[in-house]
């Protein structure tokens, strides 16, 4: 490697031995904060089958592999005439902050000590001649609003993150790397959003107690839904492919000649996924039974941590970000994850104790790790074998349509008698009045929606049962009055709807928003098809708290008469198995911002609108004041506009019912007034 003689070799020798100082400890003050929450969200529970993982494996030598990395490309680049500038090089450790209020803390404690490891193998192959130790490569770390047990973390290539061909490079970086490396690193930052994760904890001694616990498991328990009744038939995808990496040869050694990836065949149920209370065989179903949550006891005691329910939600972040590395980590211990796509197997190292690991010490393990992670034949390789970018429900800046079938259901023998499939746009105006009013009517009184995802790395083997919590709030079927549905009852085809959603439109303030396709089965038989929107907000209570209230606006604005300008809602509903909230509201169409970036390819709050669309928001305005809402939020992000120019004002979760001063409900008309006149949005539109 660096000669003995070179001023840099003290200092590598000081990287490689390098350990965490034992002196980190968890704060006390932020202990009541801390407590783990079962990890498993929505989203994780519908990844489709061949991407799941089946096994997991703990490999003791694991550490030594990444010190081979690190060995074998220092004497690479060395051989090739590298050198290292010892002048400006910082050795890991110079920062310390030894007691953590939670979980970031953890993960920003690793990026100021040992996360800029990545400048190594970035220098390695994208700027080899540059003396600076700069990097292409940025760790960053999540964190909520509040202290939690959970952060997450990864690894990324320097990018604009609203414009990823666009690098965020240092100038002496950006000014002499060479094109060919700024394209590869374009390409990475386009297809790999994040190249690896990182699953920080808070160093408690949950924590501890669950990297100590992660054990082999030759077949791992994957959680799907626990709905009984229905199951989804699905239709094959390519299996993924791993990178032919120098490291991935040596962890699997034998075992490559053991993993071939399955032919293609339609994947049901017997895909690997547990559906032991999944659903029944077809023909067997007497309804649809709605799920209930696994992990809860049934005097609600407080959630017990299982390895496995962390493992499951970490391997779906990888999944969906195509990332073969996954690091555990809460300060003091650490556990190494290799994603091996093709068996469907998570490698485990053994368990890292970052205070005394020797042979590797913890600064040669991660110098190599980073080394992997970022590795020609790791990344680059596995760029080229992608046919286009998974879509990760974090990403939900510009939603792209979605053109892939959604998958097709069984269902009980009574249900498919000739079912006759209607499209409203095949039939006389008359018949698409009658049979909006039928399918508003079911979408408002049936109270099990049943919930599927089909897109990116997601086809979901069991739908989710989402159980109304109030009323509809459509214009003809809103009631007064409300009875929670028994969700132990059993619902046929004629008591439940089905909803299909297509990738996320976007994240607002409260929640993420998805396109859906309502199927419903109506008495005759037959079965029709509507579109509809879906505002998902998850386990953030406050959030909850803001999604029922803009119900309760919504409820209000139903018993009133005559407000245009309103979607129909058809109600709250609520997942059994996650307790995610759903608001079910027609679609409305596009905002007028996006509106005017399709058209024009610019992102500004400068739009334009017909005179129809004018007026009608005008009068929407002017009602919703009558009515005794203020909005307190008119932006042109917050109005939708179709192609029969219809307009509406949607995301009442700040608007307020009292009596307001006529002054205060000027100021909103002006906002509004100030949007149509072609003005764009004010500063005063939360006034």
């Amino acid at each position: 490697m660096v000669s003995e003689d070179d001023p840099f070799h003290a200092l590598l020798e000081e990287t490689f031995t390098f350990n965490i100082p034992p002196g980190i400890e968890q704060s006390s003050e932020y202990l009541e904060y801390l407590d783990p929450e079962y990890p498993i969200s929505f989203y994780d529970r519908h990844l489709d089958p061949a991407l799941v993982l089946k096994h997991v494996e703990v490999v003791p030598s694991m550490t030594q592999l990444f010190s081979d990395v690190c060995e074998e490309e220092f004497r690479a680049f060395c051989a090739t005439g590298g050198t290292f500038n010892s002048e400006l090089y910082e050795v890991p450790g110079a920062h310390t902050s030894p007691s953590f209020r939670n979980s970031s803390d953890v993960g920003k404690f690793y990026n100021d000590n040992i996360g800029c490891c990545h400048k190594f193998p970035s220098m390695f192959y994208f700027h080899p001649g540059l003396v600076e130790w700069d990097t292409a490569f940025d760790f960053v770390v999540t964190s909520g609003r509040k202290p939690s047990f959970l952060s997450e973390a990864f690894l990324r290539v320097a990018y604009n993150y609203r414009n990823p061909q666009e690098l965020d490079l240092c100038p002496s970086l950006a000014d002499n790397i060479s094109e060919s490396a700024a394209s590869s690193l374009k390409e990475l930052a386009a297809h790999s959003p994040q190249l690896a994760t990182w699953e920080c904890y808070a160093m408690t001694m949950s924590a501890e107690k669950l990297l100590k616990t992660m054990q082999s498991t030759p077949h791992f328990k994957w959680e799907t839904s626990c709905t009984m009744g229905r199951t989804t038939s699905i239709a094959p995808l390519p299996y993924p492919a791993d990178a032919k990496s120098r490291f991935l040869s040596k962890l699997l050694g034998k075992r490559a000649l053991q993993q071939a990836a399955p032919k293609l065949k339609p994947r049901t149920r017997e895909s690997g996924v547990d559906m032991s209370r999944g659903s029944d065989a077809i023909g067997k179903s007497k309804g649809i039974v709605p799920s209930t949550p696994r992990w809860l006891s049934k005097n609600q005691r407080p959630y017990r941590v299982s390895f496995a329910h962390f493992l499951q939600h970490a391997w779906i972040r990888a999944v969906v970000n195509d990332a073969t590395f996954i690091i555990f980590n809460c300060g003091k211990y650490e556990r190494i994850g290799v994603r091996h796509r093709a068996s469907q197997t998570l490698f485990l190292s053994g368990l890292i104790n970052s205070i005394t690991c020797r042979n590797p010490a913890y600064g040669k393990l991660h110098v190599g790790l980073q080394t992997a992670i970022i590795n020609i034949q790791d990344a680059l390789d596995r760029q080229k074998l992608r046919s286009k970018p998974l879509i990760s429900p974090s990403v939900l800046e510009n939603p792209v349509a979605s053109n892939k079938k959604r998958p097709s259901e069984n269902i009980s023998k009574d249900d498919t008698k000739n079912p006759k499939r209607q499209k409203l746009e095949t039939k006389s105006e008359d018949d698409i009045d009658s049979q909006t009013r039928i399918i508003r009517s079911a979408l408002s009184s049936r109270d099990l929606a049943l919930v599927s995802l089909s897109y990116g790395s997601y086809r979901s083997p069991v739908p989710s049962s989402f159980i109304r919590l109030g009323p509809s709030c459509a214009p003809g079927f809103h009631r007064d009055t409300f009875e929670e549905p028994d969700r132990r009852a059993s619902y046929s085809s004629r008591q439940y709807f089905s909803l299909h959603l297509s990738e996320p439109m976007g994240r607002g303030a409260v929640g993420v928003v998805h396109r859906a396709s309502a199927e419903i089965r109506t008495e005759s038989g037959s079965i029709l098809n509507y579109p509809l929107v879906i505002k998902f907000v998850f386990s953030d209570q406050e959030k909850q708290d803001s999604l029922r209230h803009e119900y309760s606006i919504y409820r209000h604005l139903a018993r009133a008469s005559g407000i245009e300008g309103i979607l129909p809602v058809y109600g709250l509903f609520e997942d059994t198995d996650s307790g995610t909230l759903a608001l079910i509201m027609d679609d409305g169409g596009t905002t007028l911002r996006r509106r005017k970036f399709a058209s024009t390819g610019q992102s500004t709050l400068i739009t334009t609108i017909s005179d129809k669309e004018r007026d009608a928001l005008m009068r929407a305005m002017k009602a919703i004041h009558q009515a005794g809402v203020r909005h307190h939020d008119i932006r042109s992000d917050n109005i939708l506009v179709n192609q029969n120019e219809e307009a509406f004002i949607i995301d009442f979760d700040r608007a307020e019912l009292t009596v307001f001063p006529s002054e205060a409900l000027e100021r909103e008309l002006n906002c509004m007034q100030h949007i149509v006149d072609g003005k764009g949005d004010t500063d005063r539109y939360y006034s």
